[in-house]
């Protein structure tokens, strides 16, 4: 997953996550857990609760092509 160390204070949460998810391949698993947090870190000034943030990592990534895994675990 490609993130970038500089912080992007004036993006809204849709930015953030195609940020995050730019550099996965079409076709890609990622795990939920591991995109939200690089959006929690890429994006610390989010308010959005997880669960917002989740539906829309799956709407961005329906869109990318990417597929997500969730760790039932997690």
């Amino acid at each position: 997953m490609g993130t970038q160390t500089s912080r992007l204070p004036s993006h809204t949460a849709g930015d953030i996550i195609s940020v995050v998810l730019k550099d996965v391949a079409v076709g890609s698993v990622v795990s939920v857990k591991e995109t939200l947090e690089a959006v929690r870190r890429v994006g610390p000034q989010l308010t959005q609760k997880d669960c917002d943030l989740v539906e829309l990592i799956v709407s961005i990534a329906a869109m990318d092509q990417v597929f997500l895994v969730f760790d039932l675990h997690e």
